[in-house]
């Protein structure tokens, strides 16, 4: 295995995931999606900014991903 393949940094936590997905949900019932924020979200689920940033690019994909 050569150096440009192997995965830098921590594993991704799925508690994390699970947690940011929840917050998602919840705020976009509580408050629709133009009222609610990234940083709502992340402050919710527990996590950085950083943390969904990392995940998605935009509101849009993490809302998406959270229906799914």
């Amino acid at each position: 295995m050569n150096q440009s393949s192997k995965k830098q940094g921590r594993p991704r936590s799925t508690q994390s995931h699970q947690a940011i997905l929840q917050a998602t949900l919840e705020l976009l019932a509580e408050f629709g999606f133009d009222s609610m924020s990234i940083e709502a979200i992340a402050s919710r689920a527990g996590v950085g900014k950083t943390t969904i940033y990392r995940r998605y690019s935009c509101k849009e994909e993490l809302v998406a991903d959270a229906i799914e």
